[in-house]
């Protein structure tokens, strides 16, 4: 069994989605925490041919996902034009950061996803430490020598992003 995860579909364009006609091989994992910014709700989708899923389906648990987020994805099925709305907001957001990060001379990344990368001026853990402590800005510093120079930072809106980055800019100068 092959299995992809597509957990940041709505921002790459690019699917595996045909690849489930071709080979009988192949699940795709989905979900709607990304888009939605609902982790704690644990509600996805698994997509693949019928004899694979027949076999998910039997070893699941009797109640794998609570009525709440059972609601909340019928309701987001029911109207994509929510799903294509906040794909434009928080694209939108995401160029607006990249925009002004590269205004202001910040190496940052798009990274296909719901979040970029950007490298600070000063060390990474620290700006995430001052931006929690005096901005009330959550972002993810990386101790992995890959990453270590790094912040993970969410995108949102462009209201969102501006208020990212006037902390940002203040605390990393």
């Amino acid at each position: 069994m092959v299995i992809i995860d597509e957990a940041y579909h709505y921002f790459y364009k690019k699917t595996f989605l045909n690849f489930i006609n071709m080979y009988d091989n192949i699940v795709i994992l989905r979900t709607f925490s990304k888009l939605f910014s609902l982790a704690a709700c644990r509600l996805g989708v698994i997509i693949g041919n019928p004899k694979l899923i027949h076999y998910v389906t039997n070893a699941k648990l009797t109640f794998d996902v609570n009525s709440i987020a059972l609601l909340f994805g019928e309701k987001i099925l029911d109207h994509p034009d929510i799903i294509e709305n906040l794909i434009q907001i928080e694209n939108a957001g995401k160029q607006y950061a990249l925009s002004q990060l590269k205004e202001h001379g910040y190496d940052s990344r798009d990274c296909r996803g719901n979040f970029i990368f950007v490298k600070p001026k000063h060390d990474a853990n620290e700006v995430a430490r001052r931006l929690e402590q005096e901005k009330d800005i959550l972002v993810h510093a990386y101790s992995n020598e890959l990453l270590k120079d790094y912040l993970r930072v969410s995108v949102g809106s462009v209201t969102a992003m501006r208020f990212f980055l006037e902390g940002f800019f203040e605390i990393d100068r």
